[in-house]
């Protein structure tokens, strides 16, 4: 009986530890995807920047916009590594 009520006992902890860890890995999850949105928009916004200034800067400044693009991620890369991290973080996640 003693053991039993230990097994129990046991299996409670592991039950609400499990629990918790999938509650912060939610919360994890939520948070990265919050900050890749940001910061796409942002390098959405850097790069529409450089396309306006492109149009209106003087010839001879244009290698500047182009080391500065060069800085920017490559947006297919970006998704590429996204989905990379998805399938990654969903296996070995199922219980």
């Amino acid at each position: 009986m003693k053991k039993r009520l230990e097994e129990a006992q046991r299996q409670q902890r592991l039950e609400q530890e499990n629990r918790r860890l999938r509650d912060e890995n939610y919360y994890l999850q939520s948070e990265l995807q919050e900050e890749r949105s940001f910061t796409e928009r942002l390098t959405d916004g850097i790069g529409r920047m450089l396309d306006f200034l492109e149009e209106h800067l003087p010839e001879r400044l244009r290698p500047l916009l182009e080391k500065a693009r060069e800085l920017l991620p490559d947006p297919e890369i970006g998704q590429q590594q996204e989905q990379q991290q998805h399938q990654r973080g969903m296996g070995g996640m199922e219980l």
